[in-house]
């Protein structure tokens, strides 16, 4: 056993008035994520960087979220892929996602790997 560390990265395309969610799968090049005792995956997910910004010119920033979510094994795969979904939102005081924002966010992921 060891090991299995992978970054990905998640593009966020220019959106306004939604707050955007991406899911991507990592491939641990074959090898299978270890089960505890309780058959959870030894998996997490952390994030790694991010660069995110209004596509329109300068906003102050009322609200910047980015979070992970759903991090786990993808059926069907013999436990050798992982996925997590990135929730990204940017927004200035207007109190509306009315300005376009875009974006990159970095996921490292760490799972026990045989």
């Amino acid at each position: 056993m060891g090991l299995g560390l992978k970054t990905i990265r998640y593009r966020f395309d220019s959106t306004a008035r939604i707050v955007q969610t991406e899911t991507q799968k990592v491939d641990f090049g074959g090898r299978r994520i270890v089960r505890d005792q309780k058959q959870a995956p030894i998996l997490q997910a952390a994030l790694a960087g991010f660069d995110i910004h209004f596509d329109n010119g300068d906003h102050p920033v009322a609200r910047l979220e980015i979070m992970l979510a759903n991090v786990g094994i993808v059926p069907d795969t013999r436990d050798t892929e992982a996925e997590a979904t990135v929730r990204f939102l940017i927004r200035d005081a207007s109190g509306n996602i009315d300005d376009p924002f875009s974006g990159v966010v970095e996921v490292l992921f760490i799972a026990e790997v045989a």
